[in-house]
């Protein structure tokens, strides 16, 4: 796993976002904040498709060296949440509140990757579908 969260890590902090949780397998990352991008859904897309590649290649060297396998879901949404941070003197997080697990949404599905319908490019432009 440690190479796996290197890799995810890496794809993140290369489009200037923060890793905002580890989630067991896996982590939550934030986008246009402690550092606002008014790109920040771009950003986020990037480093989604950028993880995919990564881990697609390290499965493949799993695969091959030590007939190890795995599966890769991600969740990409954007849109109005709450950060900051949270708890008190004994136990203090920084963190977004919003439309944030969707993972769990689409876990049983057998989706690989969810793209939240506000997390579409605006209308007009490059690549939107208006």
């Amino acid at each position: 796993m440690t190479r796996a969260f290197e890799l995810m890590l890496a794809e993140v902090h290369r489009y200037e976002g923060t890793v905002n949780q580890f989630l067991g397998d896996g982590i939550m990352a934030l986008f246009g904040t402690p550092i606002a991008h008014e790109d920040h859904a771009r950003r986020a897309l990037h480093a989604a498709l950028g993880i995919r590649k990564a881990l697609e290649e390290y499965q493949e060297e799993l695969q091959r060296n030590r007939g190890i396998s795995f599966q890769v879901r991600q969740g990409l949404n954007t849109g109005l949440v709450v950060v900051g941070s949270i708890g008190s003197d004994l136990r203090m997080d920084y963190t977004a509140v919003g439309d944030k697990h969707l993972e769990h949404i689409y876990r049983n599905l057998g989706v690989e990757t969810c793209l939240a319908a506000a997390a579409r490019a605006p209308e007009g432009a490059a690549g939107s579908p208006g």
